[in-house]
């Protein structure tokens, strides 16, 4: 059976190419996402598309890494546009609904400033 640490160290791979071992890992925090089918309709009443049911049990880890030597790659193009790395105030919107319950959640404490330099940026990784 594949640990936590071990999972986030292979889907970055597999998703970014950095390499990063899970012991550099650590547990950030979980969330628990449901979502009832909805359908969506265009100004003509025309269906635009329909969001099936869905739950979701994300598990977020963290890991710091060296801007020098981890640029990623995308490498999953069907399922990401790209990647990039920014501040963590400026994620971008609109959010993944589990990424957007952690960022609101008060149980959840983001790295300190001292941690956000240019020397070390965080990486999280959620599926």
């Amino acid at each position: 059976m594949e640990s936590f640490e071990e999972c986030a160290s292979r889907e970055l791979k597999e998703e970014t190419g950095i390499d990063i071992p899970p012991a550099q890992f650590t547990f950030a925090y979980a969330v628990n996402s449901v979502w009832e089918a909805k359908c969506f309709f265009d100004a003509n009443g025309m269906t635009e598309g329909l969001q099936k049911e869905a739950h979701y049990a994300t598990i977020f880890m963290e890991t710091f890494c060296s801007p020098l030597n981890k640029e990623p790659q995308t490498l999953e193009p069907l399922k990401c546009e790209g990647w990039m790395w920014v501040k963590y105030d400026d994620i971008p919107r609109p959010l993944f609904q589990p990424l957007a319950r952690l960022l609101t959640s008060k149980g959840y404490r983001p790295p300190s400033k001292n941690q956000e330099d240019e020397n070390c940026r965080k990486l999280e990784i959620y599926e």
